[in-house]
């Protein structure tokens, strides 16, 4: 943000003086679409109220970060001690639905984990679901327990660098954490594309009444660099590998500006011709059910 306004005073003065001096210059800019940093002011204030300890639930377990109590961390009914995570609707590109979670190298309060080596590399934003009652599950049916979930690679972000790694681990009932799944770039992944997982929970270790699955990325520490956007998490019984359609239709984007071009206009601007100011918000639909075209209706009121 302070960069932003760096630039956009350094313009301003730029203007002044060409208009100034009577000069017929011509201006061009080109906008480059980089990670906003978060701000350390609302952070503090946020880490400080989501230390806190939750108790276990039984499955279904499911969070495509599109609500939470707070705006710019996960839900922390949902997710235990996670605010290193970033909720964000612009670092992800054709979202499953709306508002990604992203990892990078900043910590919860918007700081890289490493201020002191600009290469230094190490693990560093985690999110750990809430313990789950993974023992009233009947043994009968334990076969049937997976969770799945939607990754991108890079996205809006700063790509990760070869051997940078998003790591799925669960915590067994001996309190350890073992690793499952390990991805990282292996130039077969695009920037724009979410990749969707099925990842059986498999093995009686898995089974107890403390278990919790947990996402964390290894790379550049130094700051908002090797970037992984996750989505659509959903973990519950009677599933299978190909269970990777559901019944959801959802908003996968933001409502676009009501003005023609701008977010905002001068209100002696937009009464000159009021008509060629308006234009048609939008938003976008993912319909995450294969094969199954549905209708949507909506409508929309405004006062002025």
């Amino acid at each position: 943000m302070r960069r932003t306004k760096t630039i956009i005073n350094t313009l301003n003065k730029l203007v002044l003086l060409l208009v100034l001096s009577g000069s017929s210059w011509v201006c061009r800019a080109q906008f480059i679409i980089v990670p906003i940093e978060r701000s350390e002011l609302w952070s503090k204030e946020v880490v400080n109220a989501r230390q806190q300890s939750l108790t276990a639930m039984p499955l279904p377990f499911w969070d495509d970060f599109s609500f939470s109590q707070t705006p710019f961390y996960p839900n922390d009914t949902l997710w235990e001690n996670s605010n290193s995570v970033i909720l964000s609707d612009g670092l992800g590109i054709n979202l499953p639905s709306h508002k990604v979670g992203s990892f990078d190298g900043l910590d919860s309060v918007g700081r890289p984990y490493n201020v002191n080596d600009i290469l230094a590399k190490g693990f560093a934003d985690k999110l750990i679901s809430r313990p789950l009652r993974l023992d009233l599950v009947d043994p009968s049916e334990r076969t049937g327990v997976y969770l799945s979930f939607y990754f991108q690679y890079r996205g809006n972000g700063e790509p990760p660098d070869p051997g940078d790694q998003l790591i799925l681990s669960f915590k067994g009932s001996d309190g350890v954490w073992y690793t499952v799944e390990t991805y990282e770039d292996d130039e077969s992944y695009m920037s724009d594309v979410f990749y969707q997982q099925v990842v059986q929970v498999s093995g009686d270790i898995y089974f107890h009444d403390d278990f919790q699955f947990r996402f964390q990325n290894k790379g550049r520490i130094s700051g908002p660099y090797d970037t992984w956007n996750i989505d659509y998490i959903y973990l519950n019984k009677g599933r299978t590998l190909s269970d990777t359609s559901y019944p959801d239709r959802t908003i996968s984007s933001s409502l676009t500006s009501p003005f023609s071009g701008y977010w905002a206009i001068p209100v002696r601007h937009y009464f000159v011709n009021p008509g060629a100011q308006v234009g048609t918000p939008s938003f976008e639909i993912y319909n995450l059910r294969v094969g199954n075209n549905q209708p949507l209706n909506y409508f929309s009121y405004s006062e002025i």
